[in-house]
Protein backbone atom coordinates (compact mmCIF):
# COMPACT_ATOMS: atom_id res chain seq x y z
CA UNK A 1 0.00 0.00 0.00
CA UNK A 2 1.65 3.22 -1.08
CA UNK A 3 0.53 6.37 1.17
CA UNK A 4 1.41 10.23 0.95
CA UNK A 5 1.91 12.28 4.17
CA UNK A 6 3.79 15.52 5.70
CA UNK A 7 4.68 15.17 9.41
CA UNK A 8 6.95 16.53 11.64
CA UNK A 9 9.57 14.36 13.31
CA UNK A 10 9.30 13.13 16.91
CA UNK A 11 13.02 12.64 17.89
CA UNK A 12 16.62 13.24 16.00
CA UNK A 13 16.59 10.46 13.13
CA UNK A 14 18.85 7.38 14.01
CA UNK A 15 21.30 6.44 10.95
CA UNK A 16 22.54 2.56 11.78
CA UNK A 17 24.85 0.88 9.24
CA UNK A 18 23.28 -2.63 7.57
CA UNK A 19 26.35 -4.44 5.99
CA UNK A 20 27.44 -2.40 3.04
CA UNK A 21 24.39 -0.02 3.52
CA UNK A 22 22.69 2.29 5.56
CA UNK A 23 19.29 2.51 7.60
CA UNK A 24 17.69 5.50 8.98
CA UNK A 25 14.82 4.89 11.37
CA UNK A 26 12.39 7.79 12.57
CA UNK A 27 9.22 8.58 13.48
CA UNK A 28 6.36 11.13 12.42
CA UNK A 29 3.76 12.41 14.01
CA UNK A 30 0.91 13.68 11.55
CA UNK A 31 -2.13 15.97 12.51
CA UNK A 32 -6.19 14.44 11.44
CA UNK A 33 -8.32 17.57 11.87
CA UNK A 34 -12.16 16.37 11.93
CA UNK A 35 -15.75 17.78 12.61
CA UNK A 36 -16.53 21.37 11.69
CA UNK A 37 -17.12 24.30 13.61
CA UNK A 38 -17.32 24.03 17.36
CA UNK A 39 -16.75 20.43 17.19
CA UNK A 40 -13.91 20.44 15.27
CA UNK A 41 -10.81 18.63 16.64
CA UNK A 42 -7.28 17.30 16.05
CA UNK A 43 -5.86 14.24 16.52
CA UNK A 44 -2.12 13.04 16.46
CA UNK A 45 -0.64 9.63 14.98
CA UNK A 46 2.54 8.63 15.31
CA UNK A 47 4.15 6.35 12.40
CA UNK A 48 7.34 4.62 12.60
CA UNK A 49 9.40 5.27 9.58
CA UNK A 50 12.14 3.55 7.89
CA UNK A 51 15.01 4.70 4.63
CA UNK A 52 17.30 2.97 3.10
CA UNK A 53 20.88 4.01 1.42
CA UNK A 54 21.74 7.60 0.50
CA UNK A 55 17.85 8.32 1.21
CA UNK A 56 19.07 7.60 4.69
CA UNK A 57 22.15 9.30 5.06
CA UNK A 58 20.29 12.47 3.65
CA UNK A 59 17.28 12.56 6.49
CA UNK A 60 19.87 11.71 9.32
CA UNK A 61 22.01 14.51 7.70
CA UNK A 62 19.49 17.44 7.48
CA UNK A 63 16.35 16.38 9.78
CA UNK A 64 16.23 16.85 13.31
CA UNK A 65 13.33 16.80 16.08
CA UNK A 66 10.60 19.01 14.82
CA UNK A 67 11.34 19.39 11.25
CA UNK A 68 9.09 18.81 8.67
CA UNK A 69 9.16 16.52 6.17
CA UNK A 70 7.08 14.59 3.43
CA UNK A 71 7.35 11.54 2.54
CA UNK A 72 5.91 8.81 0.14
CA UNK A 73 6.16 5.26 1.46
CA UNK A 74 5.18 1.73 1.40
CA UNK A 75 3.30 0.34 4.26
CA UNK A 76 5.34 -3.19 5.59
CA UNK A 77 4.37 -5.39 7.93
CA UNK A 78 6.87 -6.81 9.97
CA UNK A 79 6.74 -10.52 11.53
CA UNK A 80 8.56 -12.17 14.40
CA UNK A 81 8.24 -14.39 17.68
CA UNK A 82 9.01 -13.10 21.01
CA UNK A 83 12.08 -14.61 22.38
CA UNK A 84 10.35 -14.07 26.19
CA UNK A 85 6.43 -14.82 25.28
CA UNK A 86 6.98 -16.93 22.40
CA UNK A 87 4.11 -15.34 20.66
CA UNK A 88 3.98 -13.93 17.03
CA UNK A 89 4.29 -10.57 17.17
CA UNK A 90 3.89 -7.82 14.24
CA UNK A 91 3.96 -3.94 13.60
CA UNK A 92 3.41 -1.89 10.63
CA UNK A 93 6.21 0.54 9.79
CA UNK A 94 6.35 2.89 6.52
CA UNK A 95 9.42 2.58 3.95
CA UNK A 96 9.73 5.69 2.75
CA UNK A 97 10.66 5.57 -1.36
CA UNK A 98 10.44 9.50 -1.79
CA UNK A 99 10.84 12.48 0.70
CA UNK A 100 10.86 16.64 0.47
CA UNK A 101 12.58 18.25 3.12
CA UNK A 102 10.05 20.82 4.56
CA UNK A 103 10.40 23.89 6.58
CA UNK A 104 14.50 22.58 7.43
CA UNK A 105 17.05 25.43 8.09
CA UNK A 106 20.08 23.54 8.09
CA UNK A 107 18.48 22.48 4.21
CA UNK A 108 18.31 26.40 3.67
CA UNK A 109 21.03 27.12 4.92
CA UNK A 110 23.08 24.68 2.71
CA UNK A 111 21.07 25.47 -0.45
CA UNK A 112 22.51 28.88 0.43
CA UNK A 113 26.05 28.61 0.67
CA UNK A 114 26.40 26.59 -2.24
CA UNK A 115 24.73 28.73 -4.26
CA UNK A 116 26.84 31.73 -2.55
CA UNK A 117 29.76 30.03 -3.66
CA UNK A 118 28.67 29.16 -7.00
CA UNK A 119 28.37 32.54 -7.64
CA UNK A 120 31.11 34.41 -6.34
CA UNK A 121 34.17 34.59 -7.81
CA UNK A 122 37.64 33.24 -7.39
CA UNK A 123 41.31 35.15 -7.64
CA UNK A 124 42.63 32.47 -10.33
CA UNK A 125 39.10 33.51 -13.49
CA UNK A 126 40.76 34.25 -16.18
CA UNK A 127 38.55 38.03 -16.59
Amino acid sequence: MKCHGIGRLTKDPELKPVGDTHVCVFTLAMDRHYGKGENKQKETNFFDCVAWDTGAKTIAEYCKKGHQLAVEATAIQDRWEDKETKKNRSKIQFRVTNFTLLNNRKAEETEQQVAAEASTPTEDAPF
